[in-house]
């Protein structure tokens, strides 16, 4: 921001002014405030350089200021006299609050210029003349020192032209409606102008420094967590918001961040364009929306999995510390299905944020190399640990499974289990079983036998009933299928049904349709699996062959036993 022509015109929305003798004290003192800056410049406000020290600023004994920057950097002062700008504090005096604006402005300018840009001598703020404006500074050197050209040979006109572009990018998004039409059009021009001749730039003289300057950064990132996190107390956050933004702040003003972190040998300005910086930048930055999601999935009070996990706890006081144990407390011994869905949500929402289960393995044994987050404090790892279940993050040295690896594995077999039974069986009737629906018996008998023995205190009372009832269901296709097609056993190849009945399973189970030879010309046709019996297969419309009561293919010269020839190659035609 600049206060070159600035001219403020333009009030608050909000114009009913408070009655003088309900004004705060505060409001008192910005516009004493304002009226001792408006003296102390001899009532020329505008024509008075921000930063020239000529200007002596006294003010009730408050100490001596060299400059009005100076005195207004002082908080209580920048305070009260924003007061005027942002609150009735001005009550009808419409020139106290553009004096109190205009100097809120100045003073952000040079703020700006001397704590993010870099303050330059070139860049006063006074419009006592054109010559002493930064647009008459920029416009006198655009096509020289700051042109495209200038900018590709050396890096210190390229960090000149990237600091006043940044003045100019804040004067555009904070103070463009104070400029008068004059300024304005110049404003834009040369804006264009410079923001082209630094994209333009061939800067090929920063290749060097770049590689330099991206060690130097990833080097103290790295340092820098490890720093807070070896710092932190127990009750503390290893890494918080307000050491983030001092990490930033460092980075970005080319300072001293703690201990061995610094940057004062490097030149944010120059590179923060750069790919690589801007992506490591935007990794710290990152660490505030982390910071965030970390306090708001661990608390216990407002987040939604979190309560829900509690709730299932009250009720079913699962024992934390063990899976499984003899008295049947241990979490995996009595879960139900719809408590693990709270569990599963809650490591998904809140355990997965916070805490990182990773197993490393050796020759002959399984390390945990497992971390928590750096955001989160230790008392607050506690308590979700506590809360989900201890044993749950302890991992097995012999198999590197978690707890939590092992409960899944479990659950999940309950659950498909159930949905085998709850769901599936219904859809076989005994009478219309055909020779393929042998694999889905045999999954509902295992659902059955691993709900009734490993799963059993995982269901809900309703749940084991409908387990039970599917018991008798179980046997009756069990027997059906047995009567219809023999054992479900796994079979391959031919079955001996009884009585010259043949049975044939390919060896994936699966009974198939076609012709079966088990040496030179004998063949067998089998139909779903079954072998058939004094029957004609037909080839076609006007052809068949025939299979005896063995079950052979029936060769010619021969006559079938209902008076049919059939040729040498075993074919009746009509």
């Amino acid at each position: 921001a600049m206060a070159l022509t600035m001219v403020t015109s333009v009030l608050p929305a909000n114009t009913d002014h408070v009655d003088a003798a309900y004004i705060p004290a505060v409001c008192d003192t910005g516009v004493q405030l304002v009226h001792e800056i408006n003296k102390a410049t001899g009532n020329n406000l505008r024509n008075t350089d921000f930063r020239d020290d000529s200007v002596d600023v006294k003010w009730q004994g408050a100490g001596e200021y060299g400059s009005i920057y100076d005195y207004v950097k002082h908080r209580n002062n920048y305070v009260s006299i924003k007061n005027i700008v942002d609150y009735d504090c001005y009550g009808e005096d419409e020139q106290m609050y553009l004096d109190a604006a205009y100097i809120i402005g100045a003073y952000d300018a040079v703020r700006y210029l001397d704590e993010e840009g870099g303050y330059n001598a070139y860049f006063n703020l006074t419009t006592s003349g054109e010559d002493g404006s930064v647009l008459a500074y920029v416009e006198n050197r655009i096509n020289r020192q700051l042109s495209a050209e200038s900018l590709s040979k050396t890096s210190d006109y390229f960090d000149e032209a990237v600091a006043v572009l940044e003045l100019f990018e804040t004067v555009e998004e904070n103070y463009r409606g104070a400029f008068d039409t004059n300024t304005l059009e110049r404003f834009d021009d040369l804006y264009e102008q410079l923001e082209s001749n630094v994209n333009d730039a061939d800067k090929d003289w920063i290749i060097d420094g770049l590689e330099d300057y991206v060690q130097l950064i990833e080097k103290n990132i790295d340092a820098f967590v490890a720093y807070e996190t070896d710092r932190a107390e127990d009750n503390q956050k290893s890494i918080v918001k307000s050491e983030v933004t001092a990490f930033l702040k460092a980075l970005k003003g080319n300072a001293a961040y703690k201990g061995n972190i610094t940057f004062v040998e490097g030149n944010y300005n120059r590179y923060k364009n750069e790919e690589e910086i801007v992506d490591l930048v935007t990794s710290v930055e990152e660490m505030y929306d982390a910071i965030e999601e970390v306090d708001e999935v661990t608390n216990r009070n407002r987040f939604e999995a979190y309560k829900d996990l509690l709730d299932v706890n009250k009720v079913a006081k699962y024992n934390g510390d063990v899976l499984s144990s003899r008295e049947g407390t241990g979490i995996l011994d009595n879960m139900t299905m719809a408590d693990f869905e709270v569990y599963q949500t809650f490591k998904e929402e809140v355990v997965d944020v916070v805490y990182t289960m990773e197993a490393k393995e050796y020759t002959n044994y399984w390390s945990d190399r497992s971390s928590k987050s750096a955001y989160i404090t230790l008392n607050d790892w506690a308590n979700v640990s506590e809360d989900f279940g201890t044993a749950l993050t302890v991992m097995d040295r012999d198999s590197g499974e978690f707890g939590w690896d092992k409960l899944v594995a479990h659950m999940e077999a309950v659950i498909e289990s159930y949905e085998l039974i709850d769901v599936e069986l219904d859809k076989l009737v005994a009478k219309n079983l055909t020779v393929n629906d042998k694999d889905m018996i045999l999954a509902l008998d295992d659902a059955y036998d691993y709900l009734t023995n490993e799963g059993e205190n995982n269901l809900t009372s309703a749940e084991a009933k409908v387990v039970r009832r599917a018991e008798r269901t179980i046997d009756e296709l069990y027997e059906a299928y047995r009567v219809k097609f023999g054992s479900l056993a796994e079979t391959t190849g031919w079955v001996d049904m009884g009585n010259g009945d043949w049975k044939y399973f390919e060896a994936d189970g699966t009974a198939p349709t076609k012709w079966i030879c088990t040496a030179p010309n004998t063949w067998y046709y089998v139909q779903n699996g079954v072998m058939l019996r004094n029957a004609w297969v037909w080839r076609d419309a006007t052809s068949a062959y025939y299979v005896g009561d063995d079950g052979k293919m029936l060769y010619g010269p021969a006559t079938t036993p209902d008076g049919y020839a059939i040729d040498a190659n075993g074919l009746w035609h009509a």
